[in-house]
């Protein structure tokens, strides 16, 4: 058999780059005599699916969302034979690109398609939009754990005594409602009681979430009045950094209600770390709270006319970090060994028949932005709720 991995350079956002090449490096760990595997650039001039002509069996794997919007994909999808296979990693504004899709699904009808969403929550919400629900796998990525050590002078280095440590990683967006998380930061009390780091960089990601169009200058200026010493802004910091300050913190916290947050490879890290979790009950962070209640407390969502709304009070009990237990349990569900474990299951099985989009998929790909939108640039929450109910509490 030929793995083909079909992935894209064309997009900036430095986390999808990373689980676009963990990606392709599992895939090319599962390499033997009898396992070829290759990794082409989609978008690259010499891309050519004559590649392809041959008459081994070719399973073709979607690891990057700039895939689907790439017209090559659309020749890779016409040219497969009826014995080819083709496995999409659903990851990434999915539903932002169902135009996309739209021009590519029609040469799939009849083939042999899996679509592997990181999360149960987020499978659910592939299942409105794709026919046949055996397509959707569920398949949660992989996250190494590095048992690196505590740096123990951080505490030292930013004045912590015994201040309750809060930690942000990831990007600085908008989508991600950093200034809700900062708002709510500073009206905990006292003050002097807390600190919070927000390490990421700042990025011009525009519209992610809906009823917010802030670019990132806004943004930027809107949050430097955070900047202080309870509140701590650093920059893109390496892996084995990072880690010491999830080891660090009695919590990491997102507020995010991303439209598209399909995982929560962030909270798991930390969580690997030994530290628990404050997460706004949406999306993929929604399989941690389900499964692992103890390592994680909910913040619920809700919508309005003006959008998302999350509302964590003032109130909220936080507490110094205690001891995790069955990360043992947790470890084993996001290895690797469970992530190739499952991968050579598919190898050897013959895949759902794809047979179409469902309705709601279809109005979503011809209303395009007008499903979520009026005119006048009001939300339509029935339609948001027929897409998105079950991705958070309320919704």
């Amino acid at each position: 058999m030929n793995i083909i991995i079909l992935t894209s350079y064309s997009q900036s956002l430095s986390s999808v780059e990373v689980i676009s090449k963990d990606i392709a490096k599992l895939y090319i760990e599962l390499q033997s005599q009898s396992l070829k595997v290759t990794v082409y650039d989609i978008n690259d001039k010499n891309f050519s699916v004559s590649n392809f002509a041959t008459k081994e069996v070719n399973l073709f794997i979607s690891a990057h969302p700039g895939v689907i919007r790439s017209p090559s994909f659309i020749k890779v999808a016409e040219s497969m034979k009826k014995e080819d296979k083709l496995i999409v990693h659903v990851y990434g504004d999915f539903v932002r690109q169902a135009t996309y899709f739209n021009e590519v699904e029609k040469y799939l009808i009849n083939k042999q398609v899996l679509f592997l969403p990181p999360s149960k929550t987020y499978g659910n919400l592939l299942k409105k939009l794709i026919k046949n629900k055996d397509s959707i796998k569920p398949t949660p990525f992989p996250v190494e754990f590095e048992n690196f050590k505590l740096n123990k002078s951080l505490k030292k280095n930013y004045g912590i005594t015994d201040e309750i440590v809060l930690v942000y990683g990831g990007r600085i967006s908008r989508q991600k409602n950093i200034d809700l998380l900062l708002e709510w930061f500073s009206s905990l009390t006292p003050a002097t009681n807390y600190k919070l780091f927000i390490i990421g960089k700042f990025d011009d990601f525009e519209v992610g979430n809906v009823g917010n169009n802030f670019k990132l200058g806004e943004l930027y200026q809107r949050l430097q009045k955070y900047n202080s010493s309870s509140v701590v802004f650093i920059d893109h910091l390496s892996h084995e950094e990072l880690f010491s300050f999830y080891q660090m913190a009695d919590y990491f916290v997102s507020f995010s209600t991303y439209h598209d947050e399909d995982f929560g490879r962030a909270p798991i890290e930390a969580i690997l770390c030994g530290t628990p979790c404050l997460l706004s009950d949406w999306g993929g962070y929604r399989d941690l709270i389900e499964e692992f209640p103890s390592y994680v407390e909910a913040l619920r969502t809700s919508l309005s006319s003006e959008g998302l709304n999350l509302s964590p009070g003032p109130d909220l009990k936080l507490r110094h970090k205690k001891v995790l237990k069955e990360i043992d349990k947790f470890k084993s569900k996001y290895s690797k060994e469970a992530f190739h474990f499952s991968l050579r299951k598919l190898l050897n099985i013959d895949f759902p028949v794809y047979c179409g989009v469902t309705e709601l998929m279809s109005s979503l790909i011809a209303q395009d932005r007008s499903f979520f939108y009026e005119k006048n640039g009001e939300l339509k929450q029935e339609n948001y709720k027929k897409l998105y109910q079950g991705f958070g509490t309320e919704i």
